[in-house]
């Protein structure tokens, strides 16, 4: 029997990351991978640090294999999605999953 970290490896293609489950597939920094947009946990987190500002800013949190996406990215790097630019505002790594919020002023 294998170890928790080992079925969560596992999982994370079939089906976390699994385009015919919770993902899709977009270009990002010019390559096609599949990934998770949450923009609700966006939301949350802004209300609940009430990060109102002046300057109204489209932030998006994505969810990307480790395996498909690289090193984590660097805060403050840009970062592109679908043909649209970015900034990385902070980037986690957990199991093999990065979480990468990103914004971009509007």
């Amino acid at each position: 029997m294998g170890t928790f970290k080992n079925q969560i490896q596992k999982d994370i293609d079939s089906v976390f990351l699994n385009p015919d489950e919770f993902s899709d597939i977009h270009t990002v920094n010019g390559k096609s991978m599949t990934i998770q947009i949450d923009e609700n946990e966006v939301m949350d987190r802004q209300i609940r640090f009430n990060q109102n500002t002046d300057v109204y800013k489209k932030q998006k949190l994505i969810y990307v294999s480790e395996q498909q996406f690289g090193p984590l990215p660097s805060i403050g790097s840009l970062f592109r999605l679908d043909g649209k630019i970015y900034r990385v505002v902070d980037a986690a790594s957990e199991y093999g999953v990065h979480s990468i919020t990103i914004e971009a002023n509007l």
